[in-house]
């Protein structure tokens, strides 16, 4: 497991696409209904 804490942890990319496909959704959503 060194490459992985020299490397972006699993969590973080996980949290991160999460955070992208949150904002991408309501960002979509907002445009089509605003």
């Amino acid at each position: 497991m060194t490459s992985a804490s020299a490397d972006v942890p699993s969590w973080v990319s996980c949290e991160l696409h999460w955070l992208c496909t949150v904002i991408g959704t309501r960002g979509e959503s907002a445009g089509e209904r605003g």
